[in-house]
């Protein structure tokens, strides 16, 4: 996915509407998408219900954040895109919190 969004930038600047912002939030989702994937293996490694949450709400939050990026930078003004980051990142907070809790 990651790959993808770089080579997108590259190769359809008219569709990728980052100007200056290009490497930054190419970084910035290289950030994220790192933390995404350590809470992959959390989830897939570590057993307990408290590291599958903890890692499910890093998932989530690293989808809230690809979809945040598509709807500034690519799909300007749709409401569902807005609708999803919502869900994912509400969800992936609530679990995270949820997992701390004893």
């Amino acid at each position: 996915m990651l790959t993808g969004f770089i080579l997108g930038c590259q190769f359809k600047p008219e569709t990728f509407k980052l100007g200056k912002m290009r490497w930054p939030m190419t970084l910035y989702l290289c950030s994220i998408f790192s933390h995404g994937m350590c809470g992959l293996a959390a989830v897939i490694l570590l057993t307990g219900t408290r590291f599958a949450m903890m890692g499910v709400g890093s998932l989530l939050f690293m989808v809230s954040d690809m979809i945040l990026t598509l709807d500034r930078y690519i799909v300007r003004g749709n409401k569902w895109i807005v609708r999803a980051n919502s869900l994912t990142y509400f969800t992936g907070l609530l679990l995270i919190v949820l997992s701390m809790a004893k």
